[in-house]
């Protein structure tokens, strides 16, 4: 009786978890990279996003997003020195949710990237918004891929004049 108990909770147990399978696996990305060679958007440095707590996005000519971490406002100038340094490039190649891709049509932009999960494998978010000038561009739309689920934002994002930006390979968006 006992063997066939645990038998039956065994086989319980490998059902539930082959049927969430997926959720443990890593989202692709659903957008194309693609090169980016029009005037639009300046991205001979980067975007921040934010005004007391900030983000930044970097945008490449290849159709790669770089995303770093978030800070305080008063610590721009010092975050952004820091993404020169090898050590900041090291740990930011092996970051899968730093990473995503972009494209530009006329004056709508679209991003998706890989973001934290919150258990199971990286989710991929789509953002989608209206470029307003070549040093600024609104998210107004941001979807959850995995879950379906679209909701109106609005972010608003910042040029700022950057050189060198760092590299922009990376194992994740080819």
């Amino acid at each position: 009786m006992r063997s066939t108990t645990l038998f039956a909770l065994v086989l319980l147990g490998l059902t539930l978890l082959s049927g969430c399978k997926k959720h443990w696996e890593d989202d692709q990305l659903s957008i194309a990279r693609e090169s980016y060679s029009g005037d639009q958007l300046r991205i001979d440095g980067y975007y921040v996003k934010g005004n007391t707590i900030l983000s930044i996005y970097v945008l490449y000519d290849n159709g790669i997003l770089l995303v770093g971490d978030s800070f305080y406002a008063d610590e721009l100038e010092s975050r952004a020195a820091k993404m020169q340094t090898t050590e900041w490039q090291a740990v930011t190649k092996k970051c899968k949710y730093c990473w995503g891709a972009f494209t530009i049509r006329g004056n709508e932009i679209t991003y998706e990237r890989w973001v934290p999960p919150s258990g199971g494998g990286f989710p991929t978010f789509t953002w989608k918004g209206t470029i307003t000038s070549d040093t600024e561009f609104v998210m107004t739309s941001r979807r959850d891929n995995r879950k379906g689920k679209t909701e109106a934002i609005n972010e608003v994002y910042r040029f700022v004049e950057f050189e060198p930006k760092p590299d922009s390979t990376n194992p994740f968006v080819n």
